[in-house]
């Protein structure tokens, strides 16, 4: 079985920003965004990914997929 685990924190923390600048930025409510750094979020929003793969990537063009999100063997 495999578990969905989002790096939203990993990145925040990499390029020291504050959890309610990239809700801003990507609009995504801060409550949302916290779930998706909690690995709490219970249904993925396409665009909310879409928002956070843009937003990552404009400040990194070097990310990719598989650095905001990844598929983990359980």
């Amino acid at each position: 079985m495999h578990i969905i685990k989002f790096k939203i924190k990993e990145l925040i923390d990499k390029y020291m920003l504050s959890q309610r600048k990239v809700a801003i930025e990507c609009n995504i409510r801060p409550s949302t965004l916290k779930m998706y750094v909690d690995n709490s979020i219970q249904r993925i929003n396409k665009e909310d990914l879409q928002n956070l793969y843009n937003f990552f990537h404009k400040l990194d063009d070097r990310i990719i997929v598989s650095d905001i999100v990844e598929f983990i063997e359980e």
